[in-house]
Formats: structure tokens, C-alpha cells, sequence
């Protein structure tokens, strides 16, 4: 199940960024203290642009956070953490789905996702282009290469 992130998620965001995997898949490899994280979470929560959907399973457990944030006028970025007791189990490309499916379900004028992918990281890669992102490694941002999703109802 997928539901809007809140206030009371935000140590298990915190904490599933700053696990030693995530930290190095991203573009800052430091760990974020929680006065640092608390206000940046405050802030997009309360963005416009910014959209976060926690997935949770049996018993309300936790099983990480997708977020999407528009950057373009009709382009989102997507990121998703799995929790890291929860990885390896294929959560990682069901997250991914039920989120494009929610995001774009209530921003219907978002035509392209974009998802930042580190060279390295070959598990984000295989379930972001398993859910339908196209590969442009000819993109190369700092170590990292865009995989581009565009909705199918635009395509027909």
C-alpha cells in the first residue's frame, strides 16, 4: 500500500538516507544530521512541486519512500529508498509502479519522469527500465546518467 508521507516519517527517511548503500547512490555521500534533515523534510512536505508516498506493508511496517519533485514544466524528478531490511525482495519495482501510477494519477499535466541514476548502481537501473524508463546514459551528469519515463496516454 501507498500513502502520503507526514510529519511521523520522518526519522525512518532519515534513517533509510543515511544507511551506508543509500548514502553512496547518492550525490552526497555525507551523513545529514537531523536538524538538517527536519528542515529540509518541513519544506517538502509543504512544496507544491514535491510529492512523497511512503509504502508500507502488513501491520503498517515500513518499507521505504518514493519522491517526486517537478523541475521542468512538464517533467518530474523520481527517486526512490527501499528501507534497507526490506531490500532484495523486489519491493524497489512494485514502489516504483504504484508511485507512477499515484503521481500521475493527481498531475495529470507531468509528461516526462526523470530518474538520476549513479553509473554503479546497476539494481536502480534494471528496475527503473523494467518499469518502462528509457536509458540515456549519453546524459552524464557527475557520475550519474538520466533514465527518462514517458507516460503511455501521451504516446497514443
Amino acid at each position: 500500500m501507498l500513502r502520503p508521507a507526514n510529519k511521523e516519517d520522518e526519522v525512518d527517511i532519515l534513517n533509510w538516507r543515511n544507511n551506508q548503500l543509500a548514502r553512496g547512490m547518492s550525490d552526497n555521500h555525507d551523513v545529514i544530521g537531523a536538524d538538517i534533515h527536519a528542515l529540509w523534510y518541513k519544506n517538502k512536505l509543504a512544496d507544491p512541486k514535491c510529492s512523497i508516498y511512503l509504502a508500507v506493508g502488513d501491520m503498517d511496517k515500513k518499507l521505504g519512500v518514493i519522491r517526486f519533485d517537478i523541475f521542468d514544466t512538464n517533467c518530474s524528478r523520481v527517486s526512490i529508498n527501499v528501507a534497507a531490511n526490506c531490500r532484495g525482495k523486489g519491493l524497489g519495482k512494485e514502489l516504483l509502479k504504484l508511485g507512477i501510477g499515484e503521481y500521475l494519477r493527481t498531475n495529470e499535466n507531468v509528461k516526462n519522469l526523470e530518474a538520476m541514476i549513479k553509473y554503479e548502481n546497476t539494481i536502480s537501473e534494471y528496475i527503473f527500465t523494467q518499469s518502462g524508463f528509457s536509458n540515456r546514459r549519453d546524459a552524464d551528469i557527475q557520475g550519474f546518467f538520466n533514465l527518462v519515463y514517458t507516460r503511455k496516454d501521451v504516446l497514443i
